[in-house]
């Protein structure tokens, strides 16, 4: 009886592995890595812009702790060099650690709040104001899904309006 509980042991092993470390596409790879390689295919925060400018992505301050090589969908918010409520913020999406692409065909101003929803889906809160002096705020709600079908991130929702955005528009981001 003792040895029959043991086989089934060793035989179950391996499922319990993939079950508990996640998925079995993950890439050994760290936030820093996946950033780096993404960096090369981020278009500029404002068009026509110098790579060395401080007004252009400063990718030493990303957040890389949300990133995730074992997730559907993963994200690294990239700000500016000089970074403040009204400058651009990236949003940097990724599948199982491969960069797919900008959250947004061009960045909006002010830091968004992501969050995950699921394995497969993150919002992005984004707010901006209908006047200069910033006391009449509205908030952009938008939902990003991994579709497993063709292979893309899907967005949903809202944006805020194309005053409050930046860079150069990427025609590939839905």
């Amino acid at each position: 009886m003792t040895r029959s509980r043991a086989w089934r042991f060793i035989l179950g092993l391996p499922v319990a592995l993939v079950a508990f470390t996640g998925c079995s596409n993950c890439v050994e790879i760290s936030g820093d890595e996946a950033l780096q390689k993404a960096a090369t295919e981020i278009a500029p925060a404002w068009e026509g812009l110098e790579t060395d400018s401080t007004k252009n992505w400063d990718f030493s301050a990303a957040d890389t702790s949300t990133f995730d090589s074992c997730k559907a969908i993963s994200w690294i918010t990239i700000p500016t060099g000089d970074a403040d409520e009204n400058s651009p913020y990236d949003v940097a999406l990724f599948h199982n650690g491969e960069f797919v692409r900008s959250a947004e065909a061009r960045p909006y101003l002010s830091k968004p709040e992501v969050s995950r929803v699921s394995d497969k889906e993150i919002q992005i809160d984004r707010v901006w104001y209908l006047d200069d002096e910033h006391t009449m705020p509205k908030k952009a709600v938008a939902t990003y899904v991994w579709n497993d079908d063709n292979s893309r991130i899907k967005r949903t929702g809202s944006l805020p309006p194309n005053d409050f955005a930046a860079g150069t528009f990427k025609p590939d981001a839905e």
